[in-house]
């Protein structure tokens, strides 16, 4: 998903479709979290489920602030703003990709 966001698609081009997929995907990504909680020795590899949740949760909400802006991008503003939201929803994921240990 982040690759689509950075580097695979040309934000110019994105529908809401696009958006409703994305969305779509987050909230079975968070349903699948949730099985995390019953793991053994969770701790050595997730820093913390909530937090998780709560980083996928706000890239959702963020996906849902740029789908509210797809109609505004015919301005500079709006595409700004558009363009700024597919961005802080990039950096959530990203935050919630943190949550993983990795290594020894």
């Amino acid at each position: 998903m982040r690759h689509t966001l950075l580097y695979e698609v040309d934000l110019r081009t994105i529908k809401k479709a696009d958006i409703d997929m994305l969305e779509r995907d987050l909230r079975d990504i968070l349903k699948g979290v949730e099985g995390f909680r019953k793991m053994p020795h969770l701790d050595k590899y997730l820093r913390s489920v909530d937090g998780l949740q709560a980083n996928i949760r706000n890239a959702k909400n963020k996906l849902y602030l740029a789908s509210d802006t797809l109609d505004q991008r015919s301005t500079i503003r709006g595409r700004k703003l558009f363009y700024q939201q597919l961005e802080e929803c990039e950096q959530c994921l990203f935050s919630a990709i943190q949550q993983f240990i990795i290594g020894p």
